[in-house]
């Protein structure tokens, strides 16, 4: 195999449980882009070949566990890096679709779901290898289970191999604040538990295009920037929901709702509660998103006809909350009626993944409340994190959640489907996209979304 030069953070991590042999647990949490899979992969490799013709002393051959978010993410990502390096080297290698398993000569490799941790059972091994685990919260909408990954990787981690060090774990991820990861280093200083801690910075990776590092650079806040480029533990989720909203840069006092020409299209994103049904209408100029009317409906039913007679000619998208299925059922025929046109998905975005997106375009200007918004705007500049630090639900007629989901549902959408947002949607949330491999199938968008043309309801 040729010589492959590794970034500092890369060799660091690699060399930690073998100059640590005392130490169990080995982090690198790194900023965005910083090289932390392939650090994986090159663990993994180095790990492997260093158990070649060994055995425990009960005459088994060694296994090693290898994990990540969810098994589909796992294969298109880490174990992609992986079968790259051993089809390089010539090595031949088998890999058992139907049980998970990655058997290199004497090694088999077990691949897990990190986000389901009650599914790692049933084997030991002499090494973990985990990938991503501060993401985890991102797809099972809790924090606890990161904590939950990490005991039982570390019960599983136990075959004892004669010439290689005792078992160890090492854990590769991007920071994501004071979330589950912040909370397991928090537990080992507490505990007293030994661990080595290595970051690596964005800028640290020299193979990345500096106009993407710049990039990034330009889109977060000093806060973001430690945690997202830098790796460093900051509380971000505290305060307001929306708090880059700033009444100077995100509204303009303009009736846009009454400028908009017939070959614009129109993203109507609507929350459901019985007897004030809130929404938003906004239009896309460029890279920027006008919210341009919002709407309360005592009636649901009415509101595919108000929409209509405020935009007689415009193609209009409907994007609900896809939560209140019931309500959607009922709702089909006016759609159809007026010439509406629905995006559906088989569920709602993160809330926190759709926070963050809606809070970049905020920061970057990319996000105007108009006039006839006003209403949405004032909401979103008082919507708070309850005391956990996390975005409630909304409960009640007095509640300003309610508008700020519908905006929250709209940037997402627009976001993650509209190739003037790439750069937003490359900074924020497209890691977290491959992770939802249970979508359905795509039609005619990107992303897990799928539009539904009137005359087909």
């Amino acid at each position: 195999m040729k010589k492959r030069f590794m970034l500092p953070h890369q060799g660091a991590i690699i060399q930690s449980p073998l100059l640590f042999p005392e130490l169990r647990y080995h982090f690198l949490v790194g900023g965005y882009g910083c090289g932390k899979t392939s650090s994986l992969a090159y663990s993994w490799l180095k790990y492997v070949s260093m158990l070649q013709g060994k055995k425990s002393k009960e005459g088994h051959k060694p296994r090693v566990l290898l994990g990540g978010v969810t098994l589909g993410h796992l294969v298109k990502t880490t174990l992609a890096y992986i079968k790259e390096l051993l089809e390089q080297s010539n090595t031949d290698f088998i890999h058992d679709k139907k049980d998970n398993r990655l058997i290199v000569g004497d090694v088999t490799t077990i691949l897990v779901p990190l986000s389901a941790p009650e599914s790692i059972m049933g084997f030991d091994a002499c090494c973990a290898l985990a990938d991503e685990i501060d993401d985890l919260g991102s797809v099972a909408r809790s924090d606890d289970v990161t904590f939950e990954a990490v005991k039982a990787v570390n019960e599983r981690c136990r075959q004892i191999i004669p010439g290689f060090r005792k078992p160890f774990l090492s854990f590769f991820s991007t920071a994501q604040g004071q979330k589950g990861l912040y909370r397991v280093i928090t537990n080992f200083r507490k505990s007293g538990t030994g661990f080595n801690l290595i970051r690596g910075r964005t800028i640290d990776n020299t193979y990345l295009d500096q106009d993407y590092v710049k990039s990034l650079f330009k889109i977060y806040s000093p806060d973001e920037r430690r945690v997202f480029l830098e790796g460093e533990f900051v509380a971000l989720a505290q305060g307001r929901v929306l708090g880059d909203f700033d009444w100077e840069k995100n509204f303009v006092k303009v009736a846009m709702d009454r400028e908009v020409s017939q070959e614009e299209t129109i993203y109507w994103a609507q929350d459901f509660n019985q007897g004030y049904h809130r929404g938003c209408a906004a239009v896309v100029r460029g890279n920027i998103i006008y919210i341009i009317k919002d709407y309360e409906f005592p009636d649901i039913r009415e509101a595919p006809k108000v929409l209509r007679f405020d935009f007689p000619r415009n193609k209009i998208l409907w994007i609900p909350d896809t939560t209140a299925k019931d309500e959607i059922k009922t709702f089909t025929r006016e759609l159809h009626k007026h010439g509406i046109w629905w995006i559906t998905r088989g569920k709602n975005p993160n809330v926190e993944d759709s926070a963050f997106i809606t809070n970049k375009l905020l920061y970057c200007q990319r996000l105007i409340f108009t006039e006839a918004a006003v209403d949405t705007a004032s909401d979103c500049s008082l919507a708070v994190r309850d005391k956990n630090g996390a975005i409630p639900k909304g409960v009640g007629k007095l509640s300003v959640i309610h508008r700020v989901d519908g905006v929250r549902m709209l940037c997402y959408f627009i976001t993650v489907t509209q190739r003037a947002f790439l750069d937003i949607k490359r900074a924020t949330v497209e890691r977290h996209l491959a992770y939802e491999e249970d979508e359905p199938a795509v039609t005619e968008m990107s992303n897990g979304y799928v539009s539904i043309n009137p005359s087909a309801l």
